[in-house]
């Protein structure tokens, strides 16, 4: 078994997606640096009207960026997973109380899932095939869906593949496990979508008073540019990066207050 960039890559496998890890290619980075780069040039050239500080600084913060990037992108994939996961776990709930077998709901879905809903099941409905052929290859149902558990970086995945485990070896009632959990996740998805809303607000004025001092700067290079010459030349422009740091600093600490863990 093989590491590369969040993707797992086994001989007879193929290729396995590490959902807790980036997976989602090179093409992203590089559109997301170009688009950083000229944002972030073009924000602090603004307040410095210095190239090569402005250079300097892009450089800085760039590792932050980039890093902020990856983890949007981990979290964000990991969420759609996840209300995927539910969106299975109500099918599969309908098939097991229709006297359908675990293995047999898990084929079904697989089969189906196209059929199932109107919404976006593909990053599911690929785990679910690879679930079915390792059964193909005399691996149990919990057996099977350990891996992909193991993979998704989802704590309510990992909780509900021990707990098939423990079901299937116990002959417990796995309908109502699987009933539960999907009730359950349905449940933690509102519960998510009411505090976003909550933050929303907060979020959205943050992002304004960043945004605040380039447009007075640049409201004030318009009405009065020999007034704001004094602001690049000496200590003005000691006054402008001090400033600048201070909105680095003040982005990234509203950025830490707003980031709820669920």
């Amino acid at each position: 078994m093989l590491f590369e960039g969040g993707v797992i890559v086994t001989k007879n496998k193929g290729t396995l997606t590490d959902y807790s890890k980036y997976s989602s290619g090179i093409f992203p980075l590089l559109v997301f640096t170009v688009i950083y780069s000229f944002a972030l040039f073009m924000y602090f050239y603004m307040i410095l009207n210095n190239v090569a500080i402005c250079v300097i600084v892009a450089a800085v913060i760039y590792p932050y960026a980039l890093f902020s990037f990856r983890k949007y992108m981990i979290v964000t994939t990991k969420k759609k997973l996840e209300n995927q996961f539910g969106e299975a776990l109500r099918f599969i709930s309908s098939s097991l109380a229709a006297g359908s077998t675990i293995e047999n709901s898990f084929y079904e879905f697989a089969s189906k899932s196209n059929v199932y809903s109107k919404y976006d099941l593909s990053l599911i409905t690929k785990e679910f095939l690879i679930i079915s052929n390792s059964m193909d290859l005399h691996m149990s149902a919990s057996e099977a869906f350990s891996g992909f558990a193991d993979r998704s970086g989802s704590n309510d995945i990992k909780i509900f593949s021990l707990a098939l485990s423990q079901m299937c070896s116990s002959g417990g009632d796995v309908i109502g496990l699987v009933r539960n959990t999907a009730s359950s996740l349905r449940i933690k998805r509102e519960t998510e979508d009411e505090i976003s809303l909550i933050l929303a607000a907060p979020k959205y004025n943050h992002k304004i008073i960043t945004v605040m001092p380039v447009l007075i700067i640049f409201l004030m290079n318009f009405i009065s540019p020999d007034y704001m010459a004094t602001v690049y030349e000496g200590t003005g422009r000691i006054v402008a990066i001090l400033s600048a740091v201070m909105i680095i600093v003040a982005y990234i600490i509203g950025n830490s207050l707003s980031d709820v863990r669920m």
